[in-house]
């Protein structure tokens, strides 16, 4: 393993990573590389997210505290692909935690605040869909009542489409005429040649 991480730093290249965390069967050592590939300024978008998901898989076989805790704290990044993929893992987490309701209940807690409150629209969508995939498939009870979060980010997404421009909108009508008009056309010579 010590030579096949050396490569890898050599490479940068994900597919060791795979080998490196099949091969690991400590636990603790699986779990500082893991920290240091996410804690690292050097890691790649891609190892990072490799890593994050990897933690998540960690959580979901061991459902240890620390590793939760630490997946909830790297939903707080600065940057929105690597919160995304750490609020996608945390859901999983959640759905398979129903019979751990203190934890669940930590998880449910964040994943809430990141759909009402995240600055980035794809990661608040992605912590809604996290917490009605806990709700089909984990512990209802823990769940308050989100409906107001399903509104707020339906509000969120009308809103967008009301602040297109009315130029916009008649670009987007002639394009739709002139698309249904080549239909047309096309149907009227097909059916003139049968």
């Amino acid at each position: 393993i010590p030579q096949l991480l050396a490569l890898y730093e050599e490479k940068e290249d994900v597919r060791l990573l795979w080998i490196i965390f099949n091969l690991e069967d400590n636990l603790e050592k699986e779990r500082k590389l893991l920290i240091k590939l996410i804690d690292s300024p050097t890691s790649l978008l891609k190892v990072k997210r490799y890593a994050i998901n990897q933690l998540g898989s960690l959580c979901l076989r061991h459902k240890e505290s620390a590793d939760i805790s630490l997946l909830q704290e790297i939903t707080k990044d600065k940057e929105s692909l690597i919160r995304r993929t750490a609020v996608y893992q945390l859901g999983s987490v959640g759905q398979s935690l129903s019979s751990y309701p203190e934890k669940l209940k930590a998880i449910i807690d964040r994943l809430v605040e990141i759909a009402k409150n995240d600055m980035n629209g794809s990661v608040r969508a992605t912590g809604v869909r996290a917490l009605s995939g806990i709700m089909l498939f984990g512990n209802k009870e823990l769940i308050p009542d989100f409906t107001p979060i399903f509104i707020d980010s339906l509000k969120d997404q009308d809103s967008s489409v009301r602040k297109r421009s009315e130029e916009h909108t008649s670009e987007l009508q002639s394009h739709s005429f002139i698309s249904y008009a080549v239909f047309c056309l096309k149907k009227k010579i097909i059916t003139q040649i049968f």
